[in-house]
């Protein structure tokens, strides 16, 4: 009779244990996630600068403080590509401070 009790306790902390265990694993795998999207927002972002900066010499440092402040990779995407459809860097800053502030 104990023996059987010892057996159902040893199951049920068996069983916490591994509910336990998935829950940690899933918290770290969402802060490795975010960290990683994190360094691929950075990446993003330095790439849109020098392209900036290639396609229209020093840009201004209103755009590289809307830029710094972006959190959305589409967001970012999108104004990289548009560097190679604008026509100026008036355009681009028209296009720039609209997309910064959605």
């Amino acid at each position: 009779m104990l023996a059987e009790k010892f057996g159902e306790w040893k199951e049920e902390f068996i069983e916490e244990g591994i509910a336990r265990g998935r829950i940690e694993g899933l918290a770290e795998g969402r802060i490795e996630g975010e960290k990683i999207v994190d360094k691929i927002i950075a990446s993003q972002k330095l790439t849109l600068l020098e392209m900036l900066d290639r396609r229209f010499g020093e840009i201004p440092a209103g755009w590289k403080e809307k830029i710094t402040c972006l959190t959305s990779p589409d967001i970012i995407s999108s104004l990289t590509i548009a560097i190679l459809s604008v026509n100026s860097p008036e355009e681009y800053e028209k296009l720039l401070y609209k997309k910064a502030r959605n």
